[in-house]
């Protein structure tokens, strides 16, 4: 008897443990499922709102990655202090722009820096206009 109710736990035990494990790889790929529906956002809004080409939008997109990762990896360092990590992130926003100048003129990276500044906006007031919280994706209607 002892035996069997120890099976019984042990059996309990194991799929719990893997019941938990399937929601978090279900939990990663609807992350990955938002962040990919983002950049189709984004990619629409660049075309549509921006006047962006094909390649100038796979450019940004490639830039604003690569940046968003060291920023992070920046903020993210506990062995810096803020005024370290306040010279890191203008270095490396000066560098964002350098690279954004290869295929964007000034007026493109004022829009784009507008853009991302109310995307910001947006988010800060709990109002995530790109997950269609306006209902038309994260375009602005004008009248």
């Amino acid at each position: 008897m002892k035996k069997l109710i120890l099976t019984i736990c042990v059996a309990l035990i194991g799929f719990s443990a893997a019941n938990a494990q399937d929601g978090q790889v279900q939990g990663q790929r609807q992350g990955n499922s938002r962040g990919s529906e983002m950049r189709e956002q984004m990619k629409k809004a660049f075309k549509e709102e921006l006047k962006f080409t094909d390649v100038q939008i796979d450019t940004v997109l490639s830039v604003q990655q690569q940046f968003q990762m060291k920023t992070r990896q920046v903020r993210m360092d506990a062995n810096l202090g803020e005024d370290q990590k306040t010279a890191q992130l203008k270095t490396l926003g000066d560098e964002r722009k350098e690279k954004l100048k290869t295929v964007l003129n000034d007026e493109q990276i004022t829009k784009l820096d507008a853009y991302y500044e109310t995307m910001r906006k947006n988010r800060s007031q709990g109002g995530n206009r790109q997950s269609g919280g306006n209902g038309n994706g994260g375009t602005t209607q004008q009248n």
